[in-house]
């Protein structure tokens, strides 16, 4: 679901505290706000590209930006929801219910995020399609 409404000026000056963005990508970044909301940011044009609901929920950004020909944002949630992955409109690419407890999730090179969790092993799954 997009998500319609003013979220103010692009983020730089402002002190936000849930960014996501791997250290070599040089346009997109993501920011989260209560309630599941994120905004990914172009630094090359200086606007926002697009605004959409996910399913972190709160407790705390858990959530990677994976950048490419077709970017991902993956977001992980403590309880019930899971893992899931989404693209640029907000479509939902994939979830995983059972992966919940999540403590991080962080982009790495070629298309991938490591999730970590509570209690059970680090995983590394693809960010288009979730799987490991």
């Amino acid at each position: 679901m997009i998500v319609n409404g003013s979220v103010g000026s692009a983020p730089w000056g402002l002190d936000l505290l849930d960014v996501a963005a791997p250290p070599w990508e040089e346009d997109l970044l993501v920011t989260a706000r209560p309630k599941g909301v994120v905004d990914v940011w172009s630094l090359v044009r200086g606007t926002r590209c697009t605004t959409f609901e996910t399913m972190w929920g709160s407790g705390g950004w858990r959530g990677a930006l994976v950048p490419g020909e077709h970017p991902v944002v993956v977001a992980g949630a403590w309880e019930r929801h899971g893992i899931c992955g989404y693209d640029l409109t907000g479509q939902r690419l994939w979830q995983d219910p059972s992966r919940t407890n999540v403590e991080a999730v962080t982009a790495l090179a070629g298309g991938r995020v490591v999730v970590t969790h509570l209690r059970r092993a680090t995983r590394v799954l693809e960010a288009a399609t979730g799987e490991e």
